[in-house]
């Protein structure tokens, strides 16, 4: 099983965003780092060699002649 929960609506204004308001709760250490990620590049290409790498493996079947 392979599972990814992504989110396209954080693009880097909403995130901006969201971070600005929450500064305070986050803290100065966990905003900045927030919004210094923002200016890398996201690792969707990455990510998507990952989810086609698994999707092109054999499949594998569990062995039952062990099964009692």
């Amino acid at each position: 099983m392979l599972c990814f929960q992504g989110h396209p609506e954080f693009v880097p204004d909403y995130s901006r965003s969201i971070l600005n308001i929450r500064q305070d709760t986050y803290g100065e250490q966990v905003y900045q780092q927030g919004i210094n990620s923002l200016e890398l590049q996201h690792q969707g290409n990455m990510v998507a060699e990952w989810m086609m790498r698994f999707v092109a493996q054999p499949r594998t079947r569990p062995d039952t002649a062990d099964a009692s």
